[in-house]
């Protein structure tokens, strides 16, 4: 019920008394967001609300605070108020689509945005209080910065429902922390940027009496790791508003990235892209047990050697690099059909895993099994005819006898390195046994076999014990436990 004017006299002359008026002062981000009282506009912030409680609605007065894309703000006013001015400052909080993606969709990475403006390109102007015109180029803070799109991007992606990089515990023996490679990685390109500020004649309440305007038109390109190849391309616009004060020109390209992406998400062809394909090479099994199935090694000869040297010359056409989208380990060919072992942490959470031989050549090879706790893997390489290297049964090697491993360590190009050490000894951690070997072990070795004399298989390289002062302190899994692991018939 709305309330009635009192009217009084005194001394011969009417005076009416009106209703109190209420001030409500709102400043927002993004800036020039629609206001409404009572579901009436009102104004655009910055902006003083005046208002009486006459005005209310069944005793409530509602404000809001509304800009296309972000939930509305509502402040409900249910009492009259003891104060005549009230003060807001509001950020909206952006409205993210989700999608139901399932547990097994593609990781997704990013990868950067590239910009090719020249430094001095005019990309916008600057409008003053009295009107006159100055351009904006590109440099100093108008220009894109790498980092903050990146965090903003795996926020975005993460609210959204999709997977993105996580890096669990590490594993007491692997040459990285674990990290599941993302299946896409998405890079962009700014095509067109453009940053107009105008003075604003409107009270600005301390946020500045410059409007800006950031508007970015970017092209989204999605390479698949797992075939190399770039499998969609798609341009979307984004827009950001935005106040500053006066005295120093500044762009609002991440908010401007936010609103591009937020469009490039509701395309639809990348969700409908990520939703059909998953990330990571599958197992047949999760482990050999649950496969209930063995395989069976032939016997494979080996010629007897008169030195360490044409025993490594023998050994290192059995020995490969294992290439995969996340970097690279070392491996040995234990079958004729193509098997090679290696270590399970070097093909773990990849998308795409290749052999190279020490010729060079190249070959895409599958996971047959593995076991992720003493970090063992059988690979398969298409066709037959390898010369494997026989495994080590009942091996006679002792603490002090020459042990040799031949592997990658470092970089690719560094492939069929061979390194000499002895046996260290045999020790248990977390109840597990390893060899100790002080064979020179760097990153990129780990998968590589440890050999002896005979140039049979005695372990899998697994790491090295790094810290201050620790040198010489690289473990294998003895080849015995990774037969009975992988079910790996003897000979």
């Amino acid at each position: 019920m709305l309330k009635r004017l009192t009217t009084l006299t005194l001394c011969g002359m009417w005076l009416t008394s009106s209703p109190a008026q209420f001030h409500y002062s709102l400043t927002s981000t993004p800036d020039s967001a629609q206001v409404l009282l009572n579901g009436q506009p009102r104004c655009t912030t910055p902006c003083i609300v005046r208002y009486r409680w006459n005005e209310a609605v069944k005793d409530r007065v509602v404000l809001e605070v509304t800009t296309p894309g972000f939930e509305n703000w509502t402040d409900t006013i249910s009492a009259k108020p003891v104060r005549f001015n009230d003060r807001e400052r509001i950020d909206l909080v952006r409205i993210i689509p989700t999608f139901d993606l399932g547990p097994t969709s593609a990781v997704i990475g990013f990868d950067k945005l590239i910009a090719d403006f020249k430094d001095g390109t005019v990309v916008g102007s600057n409008l003053d209080e009295l009107g006159q015109s100055s351009p904006i180029k590109w440099e100093g803070t108008v220009k894109a910065g790498e980092k903050g799109f990146k965090r903003r991007f795996y926020e975005v992606l993460s609210k959204a429902g999709f997977r993105i990089p996580s890096v669990p515990d590490p594993k007491l023996f692997s040459d990285g922390e674990g990290i599941q490679q993302p299946r896409f990685l998405v890079g962009l390109q700014l095509l067109e940027i453009s940053v107009d500020l105008r003075h604003d004649t409107r009270k600005d309440l301390g946020e500045g009496p410059f409007v800006g305007t950031t508007r970015l038109t970017l092209e989204w390109k999605v390479l698949d790791r797992a075939t190399g190849k770039v499998v969609q391309t798609v341009s979307t616009r984004g827009r950001s508003v935005h106040r500053q004060r006066e005295g120093y020109v500044q762009s609002d390209n991440i908010n401007a990235f936010e609103d591009a992406l937020i469009a490039f998400l509701k395309e639809g062809s990348f969700v409908e892209l990520v939703r059909t394909n998953t990330s990571s090479l599958p197992l047949i099994a999760p482990t050999v047990d649950s496969a209930n199935v063995s395989f069976k090694l032939e016997r494979n000869s080996i010629p007897a050697f008169k030195s360490m040297g044409e025993m490594i010359r023998y050994a290192d056409r059995s020995c490969v690099t294992i290439i995969t989208d996340a970097g690279h380990g070392s491996g040995v060919i234990i079958g004729r059909e193509g098997w090679v072992l290696s270590a399970q942490h070097v093909v773990d959470g990849t998308n795409r895993v290749e052999v190279q031989f020490s010729d060079g050549l190249r070959q895409d090879a599958s996971i047959l099994y593995a076991n992720v706790e003493y970090d063992v893997v059988l690979l398969d390489i298409a066709g037959s005819g390898y010369r494997p290297l026989p495994l080590a049964i009942n091996d006679s090697t002792g603490i002090g006898d020459e042990v040799v491993t031949i592997g990658t360590p470092a970089d690719v190009a560094l492939g069929q390195s061979a390194s000499k050490g002895i046996l260290s000894g045999k020790r248990k951690i977390a109840d597990k046994v390893y060899l100790q070997t002080d064979v020179a072990v760097n990153p990129g070795n780990s998968g590589g076999p440890l050999l002896n004399a005979q140039g049979e298989v005695i372990g899998i390289v697994q790491s090295k014990l790094v810290g201050k002062g620790i040198e010489g302190l690289g473990f294998a899994v003895p080849i015995e436990r990774v037969m009975e692991l992988l079910k790996l018939g003897p000979p």
